[in-house]
């Protein structure tokens, strides 16, 4: 059985791993996307991604944890 600790560590690297891919989906869809209203949308969808990524992984090298 896991400690609290590593369900923990797990949680955050599962959460970084997460906001990774979907910052890279968003910069593919407004690749591939023609209206400029939906490629600043899916923009600023992958920049938020991007920020909650920087903060799991502030958060994590907080903790000790590498990613």
């Amino acid at each position: 059985m896991l400690s609290e600790q590593e369900r923990t560590n797990n949680a955050f690297k599962e959460a970084v791993f997460h906001e990774e891919m979907m910052a890279k989906k968003y910069s593919d869809f407004a690749k591939d996307i023609t209206d400029p209203k939906l490629q600043k949308m899916l923009s600023g969808m992958e920049q938020a991604c991007r920020s909650n990524y920087n903060t799991l992984s502030t958060k994590m090298s907080n903790m000790g944890i590498s990613n």
